[in-house]
């Protein structure tokens, strides 16, 4: 069952589904994206350079702590952080649509509220579920009731956190909901 939970947390990383959302949005919504070059800077921004944290942490060792996984957790916070408002920035200089808006907020919000939880209140929230909860939410939202089945994949990334003893179940249910809270200040803040 460990070696399961483990190929769980391989497939199941944020940047992954972040490319999954992205690109079900721009097949799936028409209108959502009015080139590919918005799409290539939605996947630049929200998955490509927040995945180079951990690659960026193994050759140059940012992070000057001990544990190497939690160096890389702590650098893979900060770039998404300056990611996502690298991406806010475009996304309001570039007039996107208003799901992109939402999309780029809700990373942005998520972003934030990991880096203030984790880095500075001590709380560490899952990133790893909140990278899953927060593109299965907004497809829910945006593409439909079809999507709810997918939000076991929070499940099965909750399960092997604990199994693999990453987290406690505190921990995840607040990594759970840091993205549904950062959709729904987003889609007010968008003003749909």
């Amino acid at each position: 069952m460990k070696h399961f939970a483990k190929l769980i947390r391989v497939i199941t990383i944020a940047p992954f589904a972040a490319t999954i959302l992205n690109l079900s949005v721009y097949f799936s919504f028409p209108g959502s994206f009015e080139s590919v070059a918005q799409l290539i800077y939605i996947l630049l921004f929200t998955a490509i350079l927040p995945v180079m944290a951990y690659p960026i942490q193994k050759v140059f060792h940012i992070i000057k702590i001990e544990d190497q996984r939690n160096a890389s957790r702590v650098l893979a916070i900060i770039l998404s952080v300056i990611s996502y408002s690298a991406g806010v920035v475009f996304c309001l200089l570039a007039k996107v649509s208003e799901i992109q808006q939402i999309i780029y907020f809700t990373y942005f919000f998520s972003g934030l509220a990991m880096l203030f939880l984790n880095l500075i209140f001590r709380v560490k929230a899952s990133g790893h579920l909140c990278g899953i909860t927060g593109p299965v939410t907004v497809m829910i939202w945006f593409l439909g009731i079809q999507y709810l089945p997918l939000i076991l994949l929070s499940f099965l990334v909750g399960w092997s956190s604990i199994k693999l003893k990453r987290h406690e179940l505190r921990e995840l249910i607040i990594g759970f909901f840091i993205p549904v809270i950062a959709m729904l200040i987003s889609i007010f803040f968008v003003g749909i």
